[in-house]
């Protein structure tokens, strides 16, 4: 247990994201060309947006980051609007993780509903897919929502609010004495030829109460050495 601690909440919010589909390209694109002042990445229908909190201020303390709990917040709901007549059914998928170590964008797109996510156990990744070699220690908070049309209230054609349809959770809020904590936010739209004709994303804030105090030395030591190896394997 920590000794001498004190409190902290730790926050990560990312902006709202508008995508429209641009029929001429066949690729989803920032709305109105909004997306460049936003911060947001966009590479076809997945997009992600990335930032860092720091913590430099506790190691050069040497002091240890307890996370105890972790929720995410949002003012409004997420929207779409998709053809009348569709072919298949659209799905909106939306992940934030925050990490003790870096994942790249390889690493993020599984989230997206390919078979796994950082941290867990999986078979190696075959294709354009990189799972890592995360542990699930270093996922400190993740989250994935995914979203669908609700016939049962919407206008076929118009648009409208998205229907939640399922949400995971797999944080470990583990402790952690890394100098920084990685934050993401991962957004994909499934659909198919032209059936698509935009959604737009809420922003999100995600909230982290942690206890920051000092540990014995040798768990530190411990603690700090896993840091920098597994920092270097991913």
């Amino acid at each position: 247990m920590p000794k001498g601690d004190e409190q902290r909440t730790l926050v990560f919010e990312t902006p709202h994201l508008a995508l429209e589909y641009d029929r001429d390209k066949e690729v989803w694109v920032g709305y109105n060309d909004g997306i460049g002042s936003t911060g947001w990445y966009v590479d076809d229908s997945f997009c992600w947006y990335e930032s860092k909190i720091d913590l430099s201020g506790y190691s050069l303390q040497k002091k240890t980051v307890y996370p105890y709990t972790s929720f995410e917040q949002k003012p409004w709901e997420h929207s779409g609007q998709f053809a009348a007549a569709l072919t298949f059914n659209p799905y909106v998928m939306d992940a934030t993780l925050i990490s003790s170590v870096p994942i790249s964008v390889l690493n993020l797109a599984t989230t997206m509903g390919v078979g796994g996510a950082p941290g867990f156990l999986m078979s190696p990744g075959g294709g354009t897919f990189d799972f890592g070699k995360f542990q699930r220690t270093e996922i400190i908070h993740a989250e994935y929502n995914l979203y669908g049309i609700d016939s049962s209230n919407t206008v076929a054609g118009a648009n409208s609010y998205l229907k939640h349809l399922a949400r995971d959770v797999y944080s470990s809020l583990e402790p952690t004495a890394s100098d920084v904590l990685y934050c993401y936010r991962v957004t994909q739209i499934l659909t198919t030829g032209e059936e698509g004709i935009e959604v737009v994303y809420p922003p999100k804030r995600v909230i982290l109460p942690c206890t920051i105090g000092k540990e014995p030395k040798e768990e530190y030591m411990m603690r700090l050495k896993r840091s920098y190896e597994l920092a270097n394997q991913v």
